[in-house]
């Protein structure tokens, strides 16, 4: 199901609320480029708070997500425990997803994409997701997208994230990392030569245009419901 760029109010958004939940075999949901943050806290959990939650992928791109409706956000995410790929592309989530994913109680066991592009994510964000790597919370995660977040400021935690997929992942992991200087891009590819990492920049990715090994993300991921960015 595609809700993009409906530009309801939040009355209106709160009758898709209750619609949605006798929804029982959705299992795709984009809801991207609405003004869903500024719709208040009980619609941003209401919209993904549902018993036997069974979406498999969700869009919220550009929805306006801030630190403001960051804990009704992880309340609604724990409900979505089928999730296979997650896409929160350009909203302003420091700290929020990485709060979630390194709680006790986080259950995304299914997760395998997970987007974070554009997402103002900080140094203690790619901490948290090295720790789960790590720890293998995140043990079925294939691709990870880190484009469009200032990672040439945060060099020395990026080449954490990627010694610790080297080291403690089990499946092969591409990892998406735009807006990083060529020179260090180049070190990174290097170093993850005959691993299970692939590093890729290509934006390709994301318009279904690259042939390389990552572009199965792009046609897979947003297939159904692609945003349109």
């Amino acid at each position: 199901m595609t809700l993009q760029r409906t530009g309801m109010s939040p009355d209106l958004w709160s009758s898709i609320c209750k619609q949605l939940k006798h929804l029982t075999q959705l299992q795709t949901l984009d809801l991207s480029f609405n003004l869903i943050g500024r719709c208040g806290d009980d619609i941003v959990e209401s919209l993904l708070c549902w018993e036997n939650n069974p979406l498999k992928t969700l869009f919220l791109v550009n929805c306006e997500m801030s630190a403001e409706v960051c804990g009704p956000l992880l309340a609604a995410l724990r409900t979505c425990t089928r999730l296979q790929k997650l896409a929160l592309r350009k909203n302003m989530l420091t700290g929020c997803v990485s709060e979630f994913l390194s709680q006790p109680d986080a259950r995304l066991p299914l997760l395998e994409h997970l987007d974070l592009s554009a997402g103002a994510l900080d140094g203690t964000d790619l901490t948290h997701l090295t720790h789960l790597i790590q720890t293998e919370k995140l043990q079925n995660l294939r691709h990870l997208d880190l484009s469009k977040n200032e990672l040439d400021a945060m060099k020395s935690e990026v080449k954490k994230l990627v010694h610790t997929c080297i080291a403690h992942h089990p499946r092969e992991l591409t990892l998406q990392l735009r807006n990083l200087s060529d020179v260090f891009v180049r070190q990174l590819v290097k170093y993850c030569e005959g691993t299970n990492v692939r590093i890729t920049t290509e934006e390709g990715v994301r318009n279904n245009t690259s042939t390389n090994s990552s572009g199965s993300f792009g046609r897979s991921f947003y297939q159904a419901g692609r945003p349109s960015y």
